[in-house]
């Protein structure tokens, strides 16, 4: 038996039937909303891991990017992983991944890097040690002025006074810092020598063998 029914003038047929009725009853918005799954970042998105003084958030990862763990084995990071302070990071020939600070600053590591986040434990603005590899640093500034961090490489000592700067270790342990915005201070870590200050522009390279 076909049923029809008159609804603002208009004939509907089968099963609409049933959907007027529960709209005219106000049910089917409710009922919706029990069926459709939780959209991503609404009200009952699971919230971000905060988070602990020294860690950092994998804001994106691409290719093989890992951490190494206390047995010496390799564990995948992804989007959202959080490192806690002393991990190492590895990124493989295809790797690359954006890590975030507590206070918003980013670390970019390139293919091929190896680096330790917070390798002195309790000494926070000591950022991390590079030991092979590429990255590049945004610093976010606290008060009108860049958050004063420290970074290390095996030849060298990296002063943050800037904002935005790469620093490159290859396999000589020779390191090149390259500025683009603000004032990095680099001191070699081997031999004594002055502290030299590297403006917007402007690349040092430091030798392990050279003051």
């Amino acid at each position: 038996m076909c049923v029809r029914f008159q609804y603002a003038g208009k004939t509907i047929r089968g099963a609409a039937l049933g959907v007027v009725f529960l709209l005219a009853c106000g049910c089917l918005p409710g009922l919706l909303r029990a069926q459709l799954p939780s959209l991503p970042g609404g009200p009952n998105a699971a919230p971000k891991t905060p988070l602990s003084d020294g860690a950092v958030r994998v804001i994106s990862q691409s290719g093989r990017v890992s951490v190494v763990r206390s047995n010496g084995d390799l564990w995948a990071l992804m989007t959202d992983d959080v490192v806690r302070p002393g991990t190492e990071i590895v990124a493989e020939a295809d790797g690359h991944a954006l890590l975030e600070l507590s206070d918003h600053s980013r670390v970019e590591v390139f293919q091929n890097s190896r680096l330790v986040f917070r390798a002195a434990h309790g000494t926070w603005k000591d950022l991390l040690d590079l030991a092979l590899g590429t990255v590049r640093i945004h610093i976010e500034k606290i008060g009108g002025l860049p958050n004063l961090y420290k970074m290390f490489s095996p030849t060298a000592i990296i002063a943050v006074r800037g904002t935005t700067f790469i620093v490159e270790v290859d396999s000589s342990s020779t390191t090149t810092v390259s500025v683009e915005e603000g004032l990095v201070s680099v001191t070699h870590r081997l031999r004594s020598g002055k502290e030299v200050m590297v403006e917007p522009g402007q690349s040092l390279t430091v030798y392990a063998n050279e003051p």
